[in-house]
């Protein structure tokens, strides 16, 4: 016999109790029961099909001491006869007891949670808020009225804003945005709060639902932070504080931005493109590496004459920016594409150190774009796999 004591509040004339069951009491007499082909007809049939891969998540994440669920698991009873409710009369605390059997409570909203919790090597015990609605013939809730409920807790809700979602978890030192990951996140929210000398002012799009923004927050802050890997010697930002980091990525965009004025120029221009910015972005290394040969020893960022030779070349007759026309299609043809590496590559190639530009590299072809254009691309892989993350095998492609 279980008993639990448990709080009773009305809603719109319904009781519905509210009470905690550990993971594994709750193993011993819940189901989440599929609704199939062959049962489409079944009154206590809701759910989909468990998730493995969200239990395997949600309990290696209930194992984290730091982790809480205060969210509660809603299950029901659907014949009242088996479930004992004793509260005093005017009295909203009691208990309720009822013997446990396999199969006899459904869980309307929380499954891939107890799933998860009852899988915690660590805190499967661990109480879990649970409400309770009962129904059968003395209880509140129709068949009709448990089905409704279930759709509405299961279609309605929407998850929060995967900007909304970051800042969140950024402020809180939450994984993925925690330790050495708050690098790109505050040097992201820097360059959208701060006008001067900065070219990205007032192009982020630091919130969720707001239009009119060349550049999303995530995707900057997660370029960052693969910047922010690697140590200074390597071409990265890694142990630079947030001003430091700042003034080398508004000293070198500001440099490519004036290299490429006229891509620069209106919000219809080449480098508004989220995908070219994103691979300028991943340039920086290369170019900051150059740069770094003729610092100052001590200086922690190069000049703007320093950044517009590391990018430029130093022979006026060709410089770098005669050979690359971000306005070409070829750009934002393989925006997201695989030869995106062969872009960044080439340009490698073309700036291979603080001297002139290596023209060699684009043999016959008269620039960048025309060499992308013209010659056929390489072969590469696809690595396949089904939903359950199983490998289906790798196919290769010309």
């Amino acid at each position: 016999m279980i008993t639990k004591t448990a709080m009773r509040f009305t809603q719109k004339d319904k009781k519905i109790f509210f009470t905690t069951f550990t993971a594994l009491e709750l193993d011993r007499f819940c189901t989440a029961a599929t609704l199939n082909e062959d049962d489409l007809d079944n009154v206590n049939r809701y759910q989909r099909e468990i998730m493995g891969a969200k239990v395997n998540n949600i309990a290696e994440w209930w194992d984290n001491e730091e982790n809480y669920l205060p969210n509660p698991i809603i299950i029901y009873f659907p014949d009242s006869t088996q479930v004992e409710v004793n509260f005093a009369e005017g009295q909203d605390m009691g208990n309720i007891r009822f013997e446990p059997e396999e199969d006899m409570a459904q869980v309307l909203d929380g499954q891939h949670r107890a799933n998860g919790c009852l899988q915690s090597v660590s805190f499967r015990q661990e109480p879990l808020p649970v409400m309770i609605v009962i129904g059968g013939e003395t209880g509140d809730f129709s068949p009709r009225e448990v089905g409704r409920m279930f759709i509405t807790m299961n279609s309605k809700s929407d998850k929060i804003g995967q900007l909304l979602e970051m800042h969140l978890l950024a402020r809180n030192e939450i994984p993925p945005w925690d330790r050495a990951n708050q690098l790109g996140y505050r040097l992201m929210r820097r360059l959208h709060e701060e006008e001067t000398n900065n070219p990205l002012f007032d192009e982020i799009q630091i919130i969720d639902g707001r239009h009119g923004y060349h550049f999303k927050a995530k995707k900057l802050a997660l370029t960052f932070n693969e910047l922010g890997q690697y140590p200074p010697e390597q071409g990265g930002i890694a142990g630079r504080n947030t001003d430091q980091s700042f003034r080398l990525i508004t000293g070198y965009l500001t440099a490519i931005c004036n290299i490429w004025d006229e891509a620069w120029a209106s919000d219809s221009s080449a480098l508004y493109s989220e995908d070219i910015m994103e691979q300028v972005l991943k340039l920086f290394r290369h170019f900051y590496l150059i740069a770094r040969e003729n610092m100052t020893p001590g200086r922690n960022t190069p000049t703007a004459e320093q950044w517009r030779i590391a990018i430029n070349g130093t022979d006026p007759e060709n410089p770098l920016s005669d050979y690359i026309s971000f306005f070409d299609p070829v750009y934002t043809t393989y925006g997201n594409a695989r030869r995106q590496h062969e872009i960044k590559s080439l340009i490698q190639q073309l700036r291979p150190n603080h001297g002139p530009t290596e023209l060699g590299v684009l043999e016959d072809y008269e620039n960048v774009e025309t060499y992308l254009s013209q010659r056929p691309p390489d072969e590469f892989e696809i690595s396949l796999q089904d939903n359950s993350e199983d490998n289906l095998g790798i196919r290769e492609f010309e």
